[in-house]
């Protein structure tokens, strides 16, 4: 699994979104986002920027280490 696959499971069951809920707030379909977090595609530029408003997160956080949120802050941490 990559750090990518990992982050966006973790970071939405974290929140406790649902693929679908998730997808909304993205602009994109359910399946489309299903794909991103079984590694069968890779987000689009467009959808990357998305991804990284909606968590606050960097491009290079996403994919250079395991996140995960605090649950009372909302701030982002790394997992080690």
């Amino acid at each position: 699994m990559t750090n990518i696959q990992y982050n966006l499971i973790n970071l939405r069951k974290q929140l406790k979104l649902t693929q679908k809920q998730t997808a909304d707030k993205l602009g994109i379909k359910q399946p489309t986002y299903a794909a991103y977090e079984e590694g069968r595609a890779e987000p689009s530029y467009s959808v990357m920027l998305n991804i990284e408003s909606f968590y606050s997160i960097t491009f290079k956080d996403l994919v250079s280490r395991k996140l995960t949120i605090e649950t009372k802050t909302f701030s982002i941490i790394t997992v080690k």
